[in-house]
């Protein structure tokens, strides 16, 4: 069974929450990396939050996902990448928001996530600050 279309006025306002959510995501990622950097000022330093498995660990990543690397220029490799994401993704947005709510939502955390992490690697060459670490023993993520 399909949903009823939303109305167009609250379609035109979903759209235009885009934006400002990214840009609060933005915000607080930037503001949860400082913190936990003030909070724990040498890398590899540790908080409980939920007993063992759920610790703040205060690491740098200089690498993309799972600290994989791409050589001496990786930095400036990272960042013409992100640059270029974020162009394509900008370019696939009236796509994407057309298709409904989640997409927008989805556009919102995918972009916000990679300009908070462009702005890491374009502020520090110690990289992208990563904190959360879950898991159990010596199985972390």
């Amino acid at each position: 069974m399909r949903r009823p279309a939303l109305a167009p006025w609250r379609a035109r306002a979903w759209r235009a929450a885009t934006w400002p959510l990214a840009a609060a995501l933005v915000l607080t990622d930037c503001a949860s990396k400082r913190a936990v950097e003030a909070a724990l000022p040498v890398a590899g330093a540790s908080r409980r939050v939920i007993g063992e498995v759920v610790r703040f660990t205060l690491a740098y990543n200089q690498g993309a996902a799972f600290s994989s690397h791409f050589g001496p220029y990786q930095r400036w490799i990272l960042i013409a990448l992100t640059l270029a994401v974020l162009a394509g993704l900008g370019r696939a947005y009236p796509r994407l928001a057309a298709t409904g709510r989640a997409a927008r939502v989805g556009a919102a955390l995918v972009a916000a996530g990679a300009v908070g992490n462009l702005l890491d690697r374009l502020v520090s060459d110690r990289g992208v600050v990563d904190f959360i670490d879950v898991g159990v023993g010596a199985t972390r993520f």
